[in-house]
């Protein structure tokens, strides 16, 4: 009897066994996606006309020789005044090919665009880790909030061969800091609109008043008659 229990406790072990592994690499899996995503994800600028920065970063790559996207952005919030070629690439000491495919804030109508193409020369091995693919330099223009959306994001290995990825966008919010002129203003336009409600008021009380005491003269007029 014990024996013909054998076989079965051992497939058990070796099923149970087998989808441990199976869950355990998966988790691995999911936690070496390579992403190119926008750093900050969320950014909240408190004044108009101020430059920042945004970075386009990559995480969990391994052998990156090259690579390729587009970002774009709402040029009526934005202006893009400058890209900067970031150190990942250029980590290996190997001189990468840096090319800015166009940058400009009139795409179309509504967005502006930044292409860059950049990638590794020579018979060289591919960059692994994290770091920075670019660093982007805004002003702000109005307020609003943009999104940076990054399209057609290529990557590629040294062996030529295309490396999957997940891309992540982001945004910046441009709301002005309340400063003491604009409060100062603000409040004197209470003031004034307040002052107008009270006085149209206060002028529609003076009528129904006097609307009042002339209906009561005509009521005792009428029953008292003139007096004559």
């Amino acid at each position: 009897m014990l024996k013909k229990h054998i076989p079965k406790c051992l497939i058990l072990t070796i099923a149970l066994s087998f989808l441990s592994f199976h869950f355990l690499k998966s988790e691995q899996a999911d936690s070496y996606i390579t992403c190119v995503y926008i750093s900050p994800k969320e950014q909240v600028i408190d004044s108009l006309n101020e430059s920042f920065i945004v970075n386009v970063s990559i995480c969990n790559v391994l052998d990156l020789y090259g690579y390729e996207f587009k970002l774009f952005y709402n040029s009526s919030i934005l202006n893009g005044s400058q890209v900067i070629e970031g150190p990942f690439l250029n980590s290996t000491g190997n001189n990468p090919f840096f090319w800015v495919v166009a940058f400009n804030d009139h795409y179309n109508s509504t967005h502006g665009i930044v292409w860059v193409d950049s990638c590794l020369t020579g018979d060289v091995l591919g960059v692994n880790g994290n770091g920075t693919l670019i660093t982007i330099k805004f002003k702000s223009l109005a307020v609003g909030s943009s999104q940076l959306s990054l399209n057609d994001v290529k990557l590629v290995d040294s062996r030529k061969n295309s490396i999957p990825c997940q891309n992540i966008d982001g945004s910046v919010t441009i709301i002005p800091e309340l400063t003491l002129p604009f409060i100062t203003l603000a409040l004197c336009l209470l003031l004034y609109i307040l002052q107008k409600g009270y006085r149209h008021h206060k002028a529609n009380r003076i009528k129904e008043d006097s609307f009042t005491e002339i209906r009561q003269i005509n009521d005792a007029t009428l029953l008292y008659g003139d007096g004559s």
